[in-house]
């Protein structure tokens, strides 16, 4: 329960250890737009009224950058590892805005990662992710998941309005 936890004396001491932080981040499974995000935004807030705040956001599975003021957001990064969520990020200790940020959303393919990395590309990946990969192959052939059955003459989409054509669901 996050207004329990807001009175619980850890949250107490972090706020009294942010007096020296550049930045407060705070990562929750809850969704940006939940009462319970206000009451963290609302915590932080009172105890300092514009340092900087990042919230790391989940539980809508949705892409979501939401702004609670000029030095506080909030942002979820999708579902399923499907985006990587990408926020450049600068602070100041002077002037009413303290923080500057740049967001983008990734597709999680791999040749983002590897670009995301900076490495070449036959040097990405791992002998221990060869190896998880090979097993995954194996595994998929001995269930049948690698035959195809057909393909759908239309390409549908999970981010699709639910009235729209090409909507998955």
């Amino acid at each position: 329960h996050v207004s329990a936890s807001l009175q619980h004396p850890y949250f107490k001491e972090a706020m009294a250890l942010a007096e020296d932080c550049d930045l407060v981040v705070v990562t929750a499974h809850i969704d940006t737009n939940q009462p319970e995000m206000v009451e963290i935004y609302t915590a932080v807030r009172n105890a300092h009224a514009t340092i900087p705040l990042l919230m790391l956001a989940g539980h809508a599975h949705m892409k979501k950058y939401k702004v609670f003021d000029e030095n506080a957001i909030a942002m979820e990064s999708g579902r399923y590892f499907e985006v990587l969520g990408l926020l450049n990020v600068h602070t100041t200790r002077s002037g009413t805005q303290r923080l500057q940020v740049e967001h983008k959303w990734i597709k999680c393919t791999k040749s983002n990662l590897v670009d995301l990395a900076a490495v070449p590309a036959a040097e990405f990946e791992t002998a221990e992710g060869a190896q998880v990969r090979s097993t995954m192959r194996t595994y998929f052939s001995k269930l049948g998941l690698d035959h195809v059955d057909g393909c759908a003459p239309s390409t549908y989409s999970k981010s699709s309005y639910l009235t729209s054509a090409d909507s998955f669901y």
